[in-house]
């Protein structure tokens, strides 16, 4: 297959010089590889007889969201204990870590066979089914990436060496921002001629945030920064938004917001880490309505091996510009975004080898239904914790800290309690006070994290497919065993 390939790469280009691929790697060139049509494109065989068959798993499948043989039989988590903290940084699928130790193990048969003729191609196939999964026009606007962390430092370390040494630039981010976001910005930034302008919007007593006040905060932003600094100051500055927040579980307005920057002329960079699978993604549309940058991580709720993420950005003028230099340096790097990302030094690649595998198990149970399922779990989870701790279970909004419209699938902010969230005694809470509830919780074998937001404590739930309402119930009624403690 590989020599199959390497003929047809020459008879394409109209070349047979050498080598093709980047770097002294033999085989064909994973850019040419990326590029292909979907006409032209033929996947590569697997070196190996997979032993795993997903048609075993059928029988576990349904109902998703009520039957513990998902969670034994699918993923790999104790059953001692209640995992309701998927979006911290995922529990990866049994089948799709499976996959990878067969990779990892045919690796280490003949690593240089491996690295030097069956990766790239493999890497080209996982970055053009992951670019299709989350609907890019074309995979040459994506790049397989290790995580999301170093696909934001790749964008403000080009936004800062290309528009910040000689222009003023504003850089517009939210309080609700992933804390090492704001880090990056400040250490890539702050020393040139930029100004971080940072949006406070939060809740208004127990009223929970609302699209509305994500919406009027932002404009309101953007006129006191052009009322002190001149209408043309945006232009070409940056606005870097969370598609859904990671401390507050806030699904932003991401393309109101981005359409809106778009119109003052700003580049939108977005932190997509919950993205994958939770969210309906749709990059082309996002990038119609002014997106420029979108990054998401493959472990969280896609539930891939740690060590895969994707990297969008559809404008080739940008992809030469802010993402002429990844974090790492390495062969690809004069030779097109793809080249350029995804070989940044020998390391364990597995994880991404591992994408196909994991999208055709959620392919089998179908995205919809899973995003349908979680959103089901989310609700009864609202539900049993507002009845057990604030004697209501009609109202969702009741103890959220955002408004229905604005909760994801998988993730709420749920307010304690009143005598412990410091709502009724109008105390103002620490993050001391969040630890020592959330290592009781700990003790107990159940994972949650306790957040403390704006002085108020508050539980930030996941839901995913193996989990059930039971699992809710267990934290309602260890929370109150806490607090009559």
């Amino acid at each position: 297959m590989v020599n199959k390939l390497c003929r047809r790469y020459s008879r394409i280009t109209g070349t047979d010089k050498g080598y093709q691929s980047i770097g002294s790697f033999h085989g064909e060139n994973p850019e040419f590889l990326n590029g292909l049509s979907e006409e032209e494109y033929v996947p590569p065989e697997l070196p190996f007889e997979s032993k795993i068959k997903l048609e075993s798993y059928n029988e576990n499948l349904m109902p998703i969201g009520g039957s513990s043989r998902i969670k034994e039989s699918h993923f790999m988590l104790e059953k001692s204990w209640t995992f309701i903290n998927h979006g911290a940084f995922g529990g990866a699928l049994r089948c799709a870590d499976l996959h990878a130790l067969e990779w990892r193990q045919f690796q280490e048969k003949q690593p240089l066979r491996f690295f030097d003729r069956y990766l790239l191609p493999q890497l080209v196939y996982s970055n053009r089914l992951l670019s299709k999964f989350i609907g890019a026009e074309k995979p040459t606007s994506t790049v397989l990436i290790p995580n999301v962390t170093s696909g934001m430092n790749s964008v403000l370390s080009g936004y800062a060496r290309q528009y910040c040494k000689t222009n003023e630039c504003v850089i517009v981010i939210f309080n609700l921002a992933y804390g090492s976001v704001k880090k990056m910005s400040r250490v890539y930034c702050g020393e040139q001629n930029v100004y971080e302008v940072e949006i406070t919007t939060g809740q208004k007593g127990p009223e929970p945030v609302s699209m509305q006040d994500i919406k009027h905060s932002f404009l309101q932003t953007l006129d006191v920064i052009k009322k002190q600094r001149g209408n043309d100051i945006l232009h070409n500055s940056l606005l870097i938004l969370d598609h859904v927040t990671s401390n507050t579980a806030l699904k932003m307005p991401v393309s109101y917001l981005a359409k809106t920057a778009k119109e003052e002329g700003m580049l939108v960079l977005v932190d997509g880490a919950h993205g994958l699978l939770n969210l309906d993604l749709d990059m082309e549309k996002l990038a119609n309505n002014g997106v420029d940058f979108y990054i998401t991580n493959a472990h969280k709720w896609f539930s891939s091996p740690r060590g895969t993420a994707i990297m969008y950005c559809r404008d080739l003028e940008l992809q030469e510009s802010i993402l002429r230099q990844p974090a790492i340096i390495s062969h690809g790097i004069d030779d097109g975004l793809f080249n350029r990302f995804v070989w940044d030094g020998c390391r364990d690649y597995t994880s991404m080898l591992s994408i196909p595998m994991a999208l055709d198990y959620w392919e089998m149970i179908g995205p919809e239904n899973v995003r349908k399922s979680c959103a089901d779990i989310l609700e009864r989870a609202i539900k049993i914790l507002s009845y057990h701790w604030h004697k209501d279970e009609e109202t969702l909004s009741k103890c959220l800290y955002a408004a229905p419209e604005m909760l994801s699938s998988s993730m709420a902010l749920v307010r304690l309690p009143d005598h412990l969230s410091g709502l009724a005694q109008g105390e103002v809470k620490t993050s001391a006070d969040a630890k020592n509830i959330q290592d009781f919780l700990y003790i107990n074998r159940i994972e949650v994290p306790i957040k403390c937001i704006e002085g108020h404590l508050f539980v930030r739930i996941s839901c995913h497919v193996y989990n059930k309402p039971e699992n809710y119930v267990r934290l309602a009624n260890a929370i109150m065993e806490y607090l009559d403690s």
